[in-house]
């Protein structure tokens, strides 16, 4: 690659994005002028606070304690009429409560308020309508019910009961200001009780608790902004890469400059990178705007609040220049990223309009990874440095924090999994710059019967890779609704495996299926049943056995890595009791043979073929990995299946079809019911499986050390096999996926 023909185009492209006026304001006055703006606005609607003016109603005055009554209730007290009494009071948000004290009802029938506290707690939802309409129409925003219980004074045990409308905010301030007034009486009662009984008050309080805060105020700074400002920047890096690349390429097809540009010396992948660098700096601008407007605008809107609430000066204040410089450096691999994946959606876009449409799927698909770091209890980790985006950000945050130990141990992963994200991002733009179909598309209208006409007509012996993305899109979302229906009812075996054929068949072998009959011209070759080599079959039989305990290790390595939650241990246990109790024959055709062919069917046969065409390799790899690892409800296995869809996918690559891939997937289910059934008939292992197996912790069987070792020989070698033997057929296609049907159960965690 000639790198000065890169850098002409590189300067090239950065000199006209200069020259155009939109592009600069976007990128640099914008950034400038918008969040003074913001924290100008910010001031001024901090001026429209006010009180409220907060009434409640009160029922059965004469049974109030005599102490119980609000403060400055005595003395503000004045009779209105012969029927109500009012007072005020404030909280201490300083609202004003005005209580209305009604001795007696009002004369109107519909004006009279139900008598909720003849039954308090067992109102029925025609006196809850009714009281809702009686509020309502009395203006008041809560009411109080006091009545004196059966054998006891109303001293000693007053019945309280609130009725208010929670729906609404004056009447959740007034309930929660009568509960407080409330637990204070009570917190009063019993002192006086205890005093008159001569009893020591410390046995209220035996210990006196008391929260020192050593904490600077730098700490409480970094702490809030190291959540925030993540997701902000995420914001900043997608979108001042997003509309240059839209312009780099969608409006250069418009303004019929492409053309030159690729009829000139430079190759596809240097005008890739020429356009990559130009964009980068870009996003890198825009973040690096942002993230200084914000920080003055921060230290002025602080410097407004430290007078008046200086808590809020403390944790609102700016953050430290070394936590900027953190936040800066983890700007870079994350603008690349985006840069890249911009760069590559950009070029699928016929028109800037139609480019535009992109940048929201783009956002809500990276929300996730950048949601994650956000979550309590989500701390960098290995797990979670396997995680693109999210690792990068948990990273700056250490960082950011001052856990530079905890940084430095992890922050290889995180630099390995952010530039594979980064080469496969720039690699997908080479890509759809080498991919003339792509570029030179053409904008025409939507005809509905043309585009059918076409689907019919043009059919190949394959579906295409948009038909495979479709159909895997179809597949996750029918399985959402799917286990959603599914979920409720009794859980019997009989339950279980009626959903889990339901699931197989109707949601993920059913589109497949149909897709292939009406939209390709071979059935045989969109599922990819073709006809293997005994050779392959024999080496996928060995590699069907000998991976599983690789596997089995790797999946308990990620459940400790993402430990179960309580309710889903319970879950899982209910579901393991059924499982055991299950007839053998019938738990493996269900949840080993059922599963093997139908899920293998639809990713490994339809979606591989149809991504793996037009030099779709990697592609059809990765991509059925990833959706083969999202059709599992349960995150624990969804790693573990996306893993293990690779191994497939290479086998499926290779061999040419879907039938060793199928065998593999059967033998690893059974393999994971098999071995789990055998520890509740043998007290121990048989003498035969002694060498592979042995008598577990949870009093089922588990493989041996000595068969750890040999079986990973044995993978290692199938698989150098696999990846050393020409690939056989035309449609070349990649990783896959594997897993049990049934996510919800523990017992088949290790199925693939």
């Amino acid at each position: 690659m000639n790198w000065n023909r890169v850098r002409w185009l590189f300067v090239r492209e950065l000199r006209d994005q200069i020259r155009d006026r939109r592009t600069m304001f976007t990128i640099l006055v914008l950034p400038l002028m918008l969040y003074p703006i913001m924290g100008l606005l910010m001031l001024q609607v901090a001026q429209l606070r006010t009180t409220r003016h907060l009434s409640l109603a009160v029922f059965g005055s004469e049974n109030l304690p005599a102490d119980f009554l609000p403060p400055a209730a005595d003395d503000t007290a004045q009779t209105v009429d012969e029927a109500i009494v009012s007072a005020e009071s404030r909280d201490p948000q300083g609202n004003k409560i005005t209580w209305h004290f009604l001795s007696q009802m009002p004369d109107s029938a519909d004006a009279a308020p139900p008598n909720v506290a003849s039954a308090p707690g067992v109102a029925n939802s025609l006196e809850k309508s009714a009281t809702r309409s009686w509020l309502r129409q009395s203006d008041f925003d809560a009411a109080l019910y006091v009545s004196a219980t059966e054998n006891n004074t109303v001293e000693d045990n007053p019945q309280f009961q609130i009725v208010a409308n929670l729906a609404t905010d004056n009447s959740q301030l007034a309930a929660s200001h009568v509960h407080s007034l409330i637990d204070n009486w009570q917190q009063q009662s019993l002192r006086k009780k205890l005093q008159a009984s001569q009893i020591d008050l410390q046995v209220l309080e035996p210990a006196n608790v008391e929260t020192l805060d050593i904490s600077e105020d730098q700490s409480k700074q970094v702490m809030l902004w190291a959540k925030v400002l993540p997701l902000i920047m995420f914001v900043w890096a997608l979108t001042g890469a997003f509309y240059p690349a839209i312009d780099l390429c969608a409006g250069e097809k418009e303004r019929g400059t492409l053309e030159t540009l690729l009829s000139g010396p430079a190759t596809r992948r240097e005008i890739v990178y020429g356009k990559l660098f130009a964009v980068i700096c870009f996003s890198l601008m825009t973040a690096i705007l942002n993230l200084l407007s914000m920080q003055i605008t921060i230290s002025v809107v602080a410097g407004q609040f430290a007078g008046v609430q200086p808590e809020y000066a403390v944790l609102m204040g700016p953050l430290p220049l070394h936590s900027i410089g953190w936040l800066l450096v983890l700007l870079l691999p994350i603008s690349i990223l985006f840069s890249a994946v911009a760069l590559a959606i950009a070029a699928l876009a016929r028109s800037s309009k139609e480019g535009q449409y992109y940048l929201m799927p783009l956002l809500l698909v990276g929300l996730p990874m950048v949601m994650l770091p956000m979550l309590p209890g989500v701390h960098l980790s290995i797990g979670t440095s396997m995680f693109p985006v999210a690792g990068a950000i948990l990273l700056s945050r250490s960082l950011v924090e001052g856990n530079y130990a905890e940084a430095l141990l992890y922050s290889p992963l995180v630099i390995l999994i952010t530039g594979i994200s980064c080469w496969l991002a720039t690699r997908w733009a080479i890509r759809q710059f080498e991919t003339d179909t792509v570029l030179f598309r053409e904008t025409d209208r939507f005809d509905m019967a043309a585009w059918l006409q076409h689907l019919w007509r043009d059919r190949s012996s394959v579906a295409s890779p948009m038909m495979a993305m479709v159909c895997g899109a179809i597949v996750l979302v029918a399985l959402f609704y799917g286990r959603l229906q599914s979920a409720g009812g009794e859980l019997t075996w009989e339950n279980i495996a009626r959903s889990t054929i339901a699931v197989q068949l109707a949601m993920i072998l059913a589109p497949c299926l149909i897709m292939a009959i009406f939209l390709t011209t071979s059935i045989r070759k969109a599922l990819r049943l073709h006809r293997v080599s005994p050779l392959d079959f024999a080496v996928a039989m060995v590699l069907a056995i000998s991976l599983h305990p690789s596997y089995v290790y790797f999946a308990q390595s990620i459940q400790a890595e993402f430990p179960f939650g309580e309710e889903t241990k319970a879950a899982l246990s209910g579901i393991d009791a059924l499982l055991g109790a299950a007839p053998l024959v019938s738990l493996l055709m269900v949840l080993a043979v059922i599963p093997a062919i139908c899920e293998e069917l639809a990713f490994r046969g339809f979606i591989f073929a149809g991504l793996a065409s037009h030099r779709g390799t990697v592609r059809a790899i990765f991509v059925t990995s990833v959706l083969f690892g999202l059709s599992h409800g349960v995150l624990q296995q969804s790693i573990s299946a996306s893993a293990m869809g690779l191994v497939l996918g290479i086998v499926a690559w290779r061999t040419g079809s879907v039938v060793c891939c199928i065998l593999i997937h059967v033998c690893h289910n059974s393999l994971s019911m098999i071995l789990v059934r055998l520890g509740t008939i043998f007290a121990e292992p048989p003498a035969i499986l002694q060498p592979f197996v042995r008598l577990g912790s949870d009093m089922g069987f588990e493989y041996t050390g000595n068969w750890h070792a040999i079986s990973a020989v044995l993978t290692i070698a199938a698989m150098a096999y696999f990846v050393r033997s020409p690939a056989k057929t035309v449609t070349r296609a990649r990783f896959a996926k594997v897993t049990d049907s049934n996510p919800a159960s523990s017992v088949a965690a290790n199925a693939v």
